[in-house]
């Protein structure tokens, strides 16, 4: 078992994240001392934390990462795919605007130096 500050050194995360994802219910550790209210961590709660860790890289929400990190199926990954794959259209349209704004910026500058010379 590993104390909160060994844990947090281990796994690469804060120390407040680890006391986050405890109160949020994300990650709880495997004992909490009564005496002192010190957390442990085990070897099993590292896995747990590379398991969160991946699905957060994936974009999962805390909230989401509660309700499928014990049952994530082919049905969970491919909305979340697909969840993704707006969210790229959408980033993807708003490039787009502002390339046609750089360049509006650009033709609206070339026009104030041409009538600077005139």
């Amino acid at each position: 078992m590993y104390r909160i500050g060994e844990f947090s050194k281990m796994v690469d995360l804060p120390v407040r994240t680890l006391r986050y994802y405890d109160d949020y219910g994300l990650l709880k550790p495997s004992k909490i001392d009564p005496f002192t209210n010190y957390r442990y961590y085990s070897e099993e709660d590292m896995e747990e934390v590379k398991k969160i860790q991946q699905l957060k890289e994936l974009d999962f929400t805390l909230g989401e990462i509660i309700e499928y990190k014990d049952h994530l199926d082919d049905y969970i990954l491919s909305k979340k795919k697909e969840e993704l794959q707006y969210r790229i259209c959408l980033l993807q349209l708003k490039l787009e605007q502002l390339e046609l704004l750089k360049q509006k910026l650009k033709e609206k500058e070339k026009r104030m130096k041409y009538e600077k010379r005139v």
